[in-house]
């Protein structure tokens, strides 16, 4: 996970959830950077020497009840 958010800070990590992403089996996870949450869809098989990130998106910042 640290692989995948080392470019957000100061980077919360708020989700790590698994799922899928096109019919596959994939990880979610999403941090909080400042005003931005921003998601990442990584391959199921992501690990700390491979980050096969499937897709990103930033997301404005949400607050949960």
């Amino acid at each position: 996970m640290q692989r995948v958010t080392a470019g957000i800070s100061p980077g919360t990590v708020l989700l790590v959830e698994k799922a899928r992403f096109q019919g596959q089996p994939a990880i979610v996870i999403v941090a909080r950077s400042g005003l931005h949450d921003a998601a990442w869809v990584t391959a199921s098989g992501c690990s700390s020497k491979s980050d096969h990130i499937l897709a990103t998106a930033t997301l404005p910042g949400t607050s949960a009840p």
